[in-house]
């Protein structure tokens, strides 16, 4: 290769053809649009800063008996909702199952209603719309779904904020990872089988909670209860996750 000849580098060093200069106008332009927004942009930053320490200085701290109660009303409705779903599965197979999902969870997820805290799933599929997540449960759904496919999924998270009230509130989520036998009426649609498959046209016509693979997020189990207590200054992200 003939290296006088060279378009980029003669010798280790740029030639007359890679050393072309910038106009000088456009980068002065640049510069002085630069420091005149400067302040501007230093100045908002600095107010939303100040806005999002006064918001969180207002909150109380999430206390471990509040914790406690969230966790164990998830816990236990996930726990008599899986024991419902798989023993009509073990009794009468995916069509009694996918029945039962229709007719009796919702109603059972009711009766976990109690002491002031509100339980229900939520699913980054919808097949009942009863159970489409929130703007933070969906957030939250996102950040799951992250963290599951770099295998840092979370067993829950906590975290406190004000409600539609202006009152704090503790929110707590369990994420739900889907298992293989779920996937007879969850998995890729034209498995499923062909009763099944009537009966969830029938019920949910807008459905889209199929195609999931086992290991897949779900969705979460979902909690929430009005907060009382001591306020804090303590400004730490309240987001907690414990693996």
């Amino acid at each position: 290769m003939d290296l006088e000849r060279a378009p980029g580098y003669l010798e280790g060093q740029p030639t007359r053809q890679a050393m072309k200069p910038y106009p000088a106008v456009p980068l002065l332009a640049a510069a002085f649009a630069l420091a005149a927004w400067l302040p501007i942009v230093l100045v908002l930053g600095m107010g939303c800063a100040r806005e999002a320490r006064q918001e969180r200085a207002s909150l109380p701290e999430p206390d471990s008996a509040s914790v406690a109660r969230a966790r164990a009303a998830a816990g236990t409705l996930a726990g008599d909702l899986q024991a419902q779903l798989l023993g009509a599965l073990d009794r009468g197979g995916p069509l009694a199952a996918a029945a039962y999902c229709a007719d009796s969870a919702q109603a059972l997820t009711a009766r976990h209603q109690a002491d002031g805290i509100a339980v229900r799933r939520v699913g980054t599929r919808l097949r009942n719309p009863a159970n489409a997540p929130d703007s933070l449960e969906r957030a939250l759904l996102a950040a799951f779904k992250i963290a599951r496919a770099i295998g840092t999924l979370p067993a829950e998270t906590v975290l406190v904020v004000l409600g539609a009230d202006g009152t704090p509130e503790l929110r707590y989520l369990k994420p739900i990872v889907i298992q293989e036998r779920c996937l007879t009426c969850h998995g890729a649609r034209a498995a499923i089988p062909e009763p099944v498959r009537r009966l969830i046209a029938e019920r949910y016509p807008a459905d889209s909670a199929t195609g999931y693979r086992a290991g897949d997020l779900r969705g979460a189990v979902t909690a929430r209860l009005p907060l009382e207590g001591r306020l804090t200054d303590d400004i730490a992200p309240i987001p907690r996750h414990e693996p």
